[in-house]
């Protein structure tokens, strides 16, 4: 898996290039938590990627006590928690994850073993959540500020309301893409033969790909309905992939606008509409 390795580290360099370029309107305390935690994404990348040479097998447990020890520091002292917990906690877990997938499978050699590798196991699951994971977490790079949830999931508990505000929009496009990528994926493994370590990568492209496209198809489907209602003036649109883009960079910038009887509109994916601007 040397070439999945090399293909991770160099769209997470890209990535992280990008994000340090772009900067953004979080501060000097919001900036420096987010070049810190790409620093921690791209070194679990690379350190997880030659431990594959340095070590016979994952040290995991190791990995195991260094997340329990983290876990109580930052729990006795809290201002650690950010700047120390949260870092060390992706970065253990992409290492992990790296380590974990870029080693080779064992090859079967009799029969027993071929029938065994045929079932689906623990294995099984470990390397599509491992595959996943580190997926998501390179994505996440492209627009940290929005989507640093993809790289410490927990936040999502922590805050419910980030992601719940944006739901009536997402979960329509969102399923279409869950179903898409797993045809494609199923066809792919049942009659051309690809291979399970790939398969979790092409799932998670096919959702990542599906999801823009009917994600913008849905928001041009809204918009229209919404505009049925209106007589616009001057009316502009970005797509979503460029809101998602730029949301580093212009914060909440304006997705959509138009000008009717002297009001401005602009478009909020919160609420699926048009909205009147104060």
């Amino acid at each position: 898996m040397r070439s999945l390795r090399r293909v991770l580290i160099g769209l997470a360099g890209l990535a992280s290039t990008s994000a340090f370029a772009r900067g953004g309107p979080g501060g000097a305390i919001g900036a420096m938590l987010e070049a810190l935690l790409m620093l921690t994404i791209v070194g679990g990348l690379v350190t997880g990627g030659l431990s594959v040479r340095w070590l016979a097998r994952p040290p995991w447990r190791f990995l195991g006590l260094s997340v329990l020890l983290t876990l109580v520091l930052a729990f006795v002292v809290p201002i650690l928690g950010p700047l120390l917990g949260v870092p060390v906690l992706v970065f253990l877990a992409v290492f992990a994850s790296v380590s974990y997938l870029a080693r080779p499978d064992d090859v079967p050699t009799d029969g027993a073993d071929l029938q065994a590798a045929a079932r689906w196991t623990w294995r099984d699951g470990a390397q599509w959540l491992a595959a996943s994971y580190l997926f998501w977490v390179v994505v996440s790079l492209f627009s940290f500020e929005l989507l640093v949830f993809l790289a410490v999931p927990p936040l999502l508990a922590i805050f419910p309301q980030f992601l719940a505000r944006f739901w009536p929009f997402i979960w329509p496009p969102l399923v279409l893409a869950l179903v898409v990528a797993g045809v494609v994926t199923g066809v792919a493994g049942r009659w051309l033969g690809l291979s399970r370590r790939w398969a979790p990568m092409l799932f998670n492209v096919c959702v990542l790909v599906a999801f823009f496209v009917s994600a913008d198809a849905y928001r041009g489907w809204l918009m229209a309905r919404d505009l049925a209602t209106h007589q616009p003036r001057h009316f502009d649109s970005r797509s979503f992939l460029s809101s998602v883009w730029g949301y580093s960079e212009y914060g909440r910038g304006t997705h959509a606008t138009f000008e009717e009887n002297g009001k401005f509109y602009y478009w909020s994916y919160a609420e699926c509409r048009f909205v009147a601007a104060p």
